[in-house]
């Protein structure tokens, strides 16, 4: 038995792993899909296992140019 159905059909799942390739919040996402964010991050797993969208699960969160991290409130200069 595979379990329960799926929520999304593969096209649907497609716009929902663009949307997260784009830089879109997965919270905003899920919600704009009407699922879970447990049940998007199952949409991303499926993604990975299959070669398509690798980057969709691993994209680091920036502030600023990519690959840069967050700045902390300590690393802000006190005049800027």
């Amino acid at each position: 038995m595979e379990g329960r159905k799926k929520k999304l059909n593969p096209e649907t799942a497609e716009k929902l792993k663009e949307r997260v390739a784009t830089g879109v919040s997965k919270a905003r996402v899920a919600r704009e899909f009407g699922i879970a964010r447990p049940t998007l991050y199952q949409y991303l797993a499926e993604s990975t296992t299959s070669g398509a969208l690798p980057s969709a699960t691993t994209t680091p969160r920036t502030a600023g140019a990519p690959g840069e991290p967050k700045a902390s409130p300590r690393q802000i200069p006190a005049g800027g």
